[in-house]
């Protein structure tokens, strides 16, 4: 989505409703509990289903109160076998830093 789209909007206006609610469960989470939020989740896009291996890192201010949250999405999609799992034989991606946390999150 194009910056200007999505600038000044809530989740509920710009995503299906479906993955809004994942996001926001995500952000509650993160918020809530002050710690990186990590999943990996079927996401709706314009593209259909993509599935995506999200990361969302809470920035705290000076007095431990979480000011924002930096969230981040990977595409993993073309890493997923029919039956849905991961799959990370191919030798291109052991070496993509994106794939080092999923490692630890499936183990």
């Amino acid at each position: 989505m194009a910056k200007e789209d999505v600038r000044g909007k809530k989740i509920r206006d710009v995503l299906p409703a479906e993955t809004a609610e994942l996001c926001i469960q995500g952000n509650t989470i993160a918020f809530k509990e002050k710690r990186v939020f990590r999943s990996i989740e079927w996401i709706s896009t314009k593209r259909g289903k993509r599935k995506l291996a999200i990361t969302k890192v809470p920035v705290l201010d000076e007095k431990g109160n979480v000011r924002m949250l930096v969230c981040m999405g990977h595409d993993i999609t073309e890493e997923v076998n029919e039956e849905g799992e991961i799959v990370l034989g191919k030798e291109q991606n052991k070496k993509d830093p994106k794939f080092s946390f999923i490692k630890r999150i499936i183990r």
